[in-house]
């Protein structure tokens, strides 16, 4: 190796040295995707972004073992929708694994384990645009390492019985107001009992504003840290990301119900359980004296979202009326599981859907395979038309959108079963990146199964009923 080489070495030794010692150094090096385009972060990141990181470094630094005794260990920062809360995040936790010179064990909590994922990948995206990193990190199903130093992330999600027996050096929690009611409650008050083994453990929280203001426990979370003097507590009152501009919150704005937008992007909470729908929308969609009003229906349509096990089911029929273009619900079933097993009766389900085709002869059952393929496989047998909608981004997004259009533009027709209402109205609507997901907390009433299972069908059925109308366009049947 000539001096050339070895000069090179020692300064490339002495970068990695210095980003270990500096985690504002480390992001001023490190190479990020900015609108599909790589560029070092030092020159782009935002000076909201830089304020909170820094405010946040001596903490950091004390989690991995470097002094700062004086050091603030606990953030709750609050965000619009958009502002980069789930690669900030993995930057955080990408350094701490570079750059404790010690063993360390960090935890990373999210609301389900798509977003558990989306945190996942960011992690991995930090490794493949900075070549030095994937050197010492190895990403993982849902745990990132430092192959040098034994050093772990373990990521969890709230939506998954999940054990764990870590004793953390460092806690993030992201999008923390999505978390579910109860299992989310539970993991929260397991990973704060869980920072105060270790006098140097840093905790983040990083969410977007929430809903059931004043009600929900991530509220008073919220309030606990905004009011402690041991918590650095920062909030953007509105948009304030340069790439966010006004022509995307215009789009957003005709999208959106109003206290949707005002939550994902203004991040103002609000007071109601769910947002997506508004309830005047919801109550001029009741115009039917009661269900199996089927005059001018052509076809018939059902979804069906089917609860394994500790959870609610539900079964939703919609007549496809294309002279007025209009879904019309014809039927509305719901099972609660039983208290002692915890499971919905199957059998009932599958009973109910026979009789329910024999009636109104289905052209298609909608149904999410992850959760009744089994059943399906049996009901096909039987000669009902079971069509697989799997919960995957196109469809869960598409869901979304139809579910917010019928309503909204009154294409759906409704009879006052009071069991899906509250359900509706208690749908909110959360930003992913591939669009949209209905979503809803988890309680004693389900997961607002019989909104859900009126999701499925009503882009189907919309589609179906456009085939009624113009045959020659759209000569299928049935579009899955």
């Amino acid at each position: 190796m000539d001096m050339r080489e070895t000069d090179a070495s020692q300064r490339i030794v002495e970068t990695l040295r210095a980003m270990q010692r500096d985690p504002a150094e480390f992001r001023s090096r490190l190479i990020v995707d900015v609108d599909a385009q790589s560029k070092r972060w030092g020159e782009c990141i935002e000076p909201w972004q830089a304020a909170d990181f820094t405010a946040m470094d001596a903490g950091w630094l004390r989690a991995i073992g470097s002094g700062h005794e004086e050091a603030c260990q606990r953030a709750y920062l609050e965000r619009p929708r958009g502002h980069s809360k789930t690669t900030d995040l993995a930057a955080m936790c990408s350094w701490a694994l570079f750059a404790a010179t010690r063993q360390v064990a960090g935890v990373a909590a999210a609301a389900s384990r798509d977003q558990a994922q989306l945190l996942r990948d960011a992690i991995e995206r930090l490794r493949r645009l900075n070549p030095w990193l994937g050197e010492f990190l190895e990403v993982q199903n849902y745990r990132v390492s430092n192959r040098r130093t034994g050093s772990t992330l373990d990521i969890l999600s709230a939506d998954a019985a999940t054990n764990y027996g870590l004793i953390p050096d460092f806690i993030v929690a992201d999008e923390l107001t999505h978390w579910e009611s109860i299992r989310g409650s539970d993991l929260w008050d397991s990973l704060i009992s869980a920072a105060a083994k270790r006098g140097n453990c840093m905790v983040v929280v990083i969410s977007n504003a929430g809903l059931a203001k004043g009600k929900s426990w991530q509220w008073r979370v919220r309030e606990s840290c905004r009011s402690s003097a041991a918590w650095l507590f920062s909030r953007l009152e509105g948009p304030a990301a340069s790439w966010i501009t006004e022509a995307r919150l215009a789009e957003q704005r005709t999208m959106l119900p109003p206290s949707a937008y005002n939550r994902l992007w203004l991040n103002q909470w609000q007071t109601g359980a769910g947002d997506a729908l508004d309830p005047a929308d919801i109550e001029a969609c009741v115009v039917l004296s009661g269900p199996d009003q089927r005059h001018g229906c052509q076809e018939f349509v059902a979804g069906l979202d089917l609860g394994v096990k500790n959870d609610h089911s539900a079964l939703v029929v919609l007549g496809l009326d294309p002279t007025r273009q209009v879904l019309r619900l014809i039927h509305c079933r719901s099972w609660a599981p039983d208290p002692t097993t915890g499971q919905v009766e199957l059998a009932a389900v599958e009973r109910e859907i026979i009789l329910a085709d024999g009636k109104w002869p289905l052209a298609g059952l909608y149904f999410d395979p992850s959760q009744a393929f089994l059943m399906a496989q049996r009901l096909a047998r039987l000669g009902v038309t079971t069509i697989e909608v799997p919960f995957v981004g196109k469809h869960l997004d598409e869901m979304a959108r139809s579910m917010l259009s019928a309503v909204r533009n009154r294409t759906i027709e409704l009879y006052r079963d009071e069991r899906l209402l509250s359900d509706l109205s208690r749908l909110t609507i959360v930003a992913k990146q591939y669009g949209f997901k209905l979503e809803a907390i988890s309680d004693e009433q389900g997961h607002a199964d019989t909104a859900i299972a009126l999701a499925i069908a009503i882009p189907r059925a919309m589609r179906f009923m456009l085939e009624l109308a113009e045959p020659a366009v759209l000569p299928q049947r049935v579009i899955a």
